[in-house]
């Protein structure tokens, strides 16, 4: 299949995300697809002094999370639980002592009521953005938890030949990975009309709320991974 004959993926993730997924995706799935990056949201870090001690854990449940902690000095002392392989494999890389417990947040949260520690503090490291509030979530259940918010999720615009693309049906779908993102695209095309054939492939059903009424088919990861959305578009 040569690339006139491949079909066109709009790739929304911030660069280098979107880089490794079009990495991930020409391994699994090759010569399928071309890919056409347009990052909708812009990662910015906030810098803020952390102080964490023996008695507390941090909760990530995204990759920019972890970034965030380790750009702003974070220690490497500090034990971990993650929602997402990709979140808990990033801890490793950087030499954090992570526990993975599920694919999502929801998988997460369900294993810490079950066998959380009550005696330690759990702190959320976030985004501006975030679909579930762990700490009000993990406090109201009696443990210790707060949260901080370590980075911002500004929203950007498509550029206008992306947009036309859209509409004329050159590019065939799209692949979206946080709520925030599907938001963004969602605002972005509501007024243009997609093409009943367009493809948006959401990694979750959080994902996939946004879009409801955008047209075009919406379709759901049946694992919310990078590979469960490479296996559904």
């Amino acid at each position: 299949m040569d690339t006139q004959s491949r079909r066109q993926l709009l790739i929304t993730r911030p660069e280098g995300d979107a880089r490794r997924f079009s990495l991930a995706l020409e391994h699994l799935r090759p010569r399928e697809f071309e890919c056409v990056f347009a990052p909708l949201l812009k990662i910015r870090f906030n810098k803020m002094a952390l102080d964490f001690g023996a008695s507390d854990v941090l909760v990530f449940t995204s990759r920019n999370g972890v970034r965030a902690y380790i750009e702003n000095g974070g220690s490497r002392e500090v034990p971990a639980i993650c929602a997402g392989a990709a979140t808990s494999a990033l801890c490793e890389k950087y030499g954090l002592t992570a526990k993975f417990l599920g694919e999502t947040a929801e998988a997460m949260l369900e294993g810490l009521l079950s066998e959380g520690d009550r005696s330690v503090r759990y702190c959320h490291l976030s985004g501006q953005y975030k679909t579930r509030d762990v700490a009000a979530e993990l406090s109201a259940a009696g443990f210790k938890a707060d949260s901080l918010t370590l980075y911002s999720q500004i929203a950007g615009k498509l550029p206008a030949k992306t947009l036309s693309a859209l509409v004329d049906g050159s590019i065939d779908g799209v692949a979206l990975f946080s709520p925030r993102s599907a938001e963004v695209f969602a605002s972005e095309v509501k007024s243009i009309g997609l093409p009943d054939d367009f493809r948006m492939v959401c990694i979750s059903e959080n994902t996939a709320k946004p879009l409801m009424d955008c047209g075009g088919q919406l379709l759901v990861a049946s694992e919310p991974s990078q590979e469960g959305v490479i296996n559904a578009l």
